[in-house]
């Protein structure tokens, strides 16, 4: 008996896996790929990150920060034998397949069940402001390694494999500084879980590679001009001041579940409270956000927290999870048409009320089908 249901669970699985391999393809043919003859586009990244791929196998001496060393990525679709859009984007894919496969994981290791995980999975890759917009630029393939990174040692974490998270984290920093936010995430958890001298030591010495590694990259390759961190920060460290800026933060990096942590407050902020090196991480994430100016993508680990977190909550809040994690998903690929980026094009205007209406109405279809012992938001609650 047993054993069938270990059958069972593995075939589960891979029907999982299947699915998500079909979001993926969906995904990516509704985000169709950037022009990247246009000269409308000729001041963004990718002509930095073309040109590093130029260089391949050696570095780019010419490459402006912070982009000179963010040098993996670039490195590897130069090397390729292959035009370097081609190799940017299957990189990419197999970037974005890593990330879904690697958020489904952490999932699971939480809990969630395949069906609600699978589903909830998929919203990532249908958000325009995270994964969709980095399957429509491709060439931020440093990006969704990072985060495919990131998921991946926040489940080595999660399984107290203290070395092969700090493996992940050093493997992850050329192609981009985002896992240092990991850094203060793992020590907190390994001085607040007591553990043993050896882990705390691992710990440790991991940090201190990590941050080493990064330093190194910013002594050994020049950059030519461009902007510091230093710089970056002065430009930026009031940018939440402003109310667009607020309201990404708040809001429009987390479409359609953006008002989920309100409607279930006293669950998440319990939820938060048994994993307190998830707050460290969200907060590290935001203050480092501020040494740019580009705020939903540099907020997308605390995106990748939220959706964990909701998985995890919509279980515990209904008997229709599935139907309300699939709900989440119709509403993503709403919410996902853009005036550029999309193959089908709306307004900005119309892209900004489908994002609002969207949110709205997952958190309204949530509360509506919760159960009936879940209290609202002012109310009083049995949790």
């Amino acid at each position: 008996m047993a054993e069938r249901q270990r059958s069972d669970q593995r075939s589960r699985v891979i029907a999982a896996y299947a699915v998500l391999a079909i979001l993926l393809a969906v995904a990516m043919f509704d985000f169709r790929g950037i022009d990247y003859r246009s000269p409308s586009n000729s001041g963004m990244d990718l002509v930095k990150y073309r040109a590093m791929a130029a260089a391949a196998p050696s570095i780019s001496a010419h490459a402006p920060a912070p982009y000179a060393r963010r040098i993996a990525g670039p490195w590897l679709a130069g090397i390729l034998p292959m035009s370097d859009p081609l190799a940017f984007r299957l990189l990419n894919t197999l970037a974005a397949a890593l990330l879904m496969a690697g958020l489904f994981t952490w999932m699971r290791a939480e809990g969630v069940s395949v069906e609600v995980a699978t589903l909830m999975t998929g919203v990532l890759a249908f958000s325009k402001t995270t994964l969709g917009f980095q399957l429509y630029d491709y060439f931020q393939l440093n990006d969704t390694f990072a985060l495919a990174l990131l998921c991946w040692s926040a489940v080595a974490v999660m399984r107290r494999r203290w070395l092969l998270a700090s493996c992940l984290i050093l493997v992850s920093v050329p192609f981009r500084e985002t896992l240092l936010v990991m850094v203060p995430a793992v020590l907190w958890l390994a001085w607040e879980s007591r553990g043993t001298r050896r882990t705390k030591l691992v710990c440790a010495v991991g940090a201190c590679l990590v941050i080493g590694e990064y330093a190194l990259l910013l002594s050994a390759i020049p950059a030519v001009g461009g902007v510091s961190l230093a710089h970056g920060f002065r430009m930026n460290v009031l940018k939440y001041a402003h109310l667009g800026n607020l309201f990404r933060l708040l809001f429009n990096t987390y479409v359609p579940l953006a008002l989920i942590p309100l409607v279930f407050w006293r669950r998440s902020l319990a939820w938060l409270n048994a994993r307190r090196w998830l707050v460290v991480l969200c907060l590290a994430t935001v203050l480092s956000s501020n040494f740019g100016g580009d705020t939903e993508r540099l907020l997308v680990p605390v995106f990748l927290v939220l959706l964990v977190m909701c998985a995890h909550l919509v279980e515990q809040v209904s008997h229709h999870a599935s139907l309300l994690a699939g709900a989440a998903l119709v509403a993503a690929v709403c919410a996902s048409l853009g005036r550029v980026e999309t193959q089908v094009r709306v307004p900005l205007s119309a892209s900004i009320a489908l994002s609002v209406g969207c949110t709205f109405a997952v958190a309204a279809l949530w509360m509506l089908l919760r159960q009936p012992s879940e209290s609202l938001p002012g109310q009083s609650s049995t949790f």
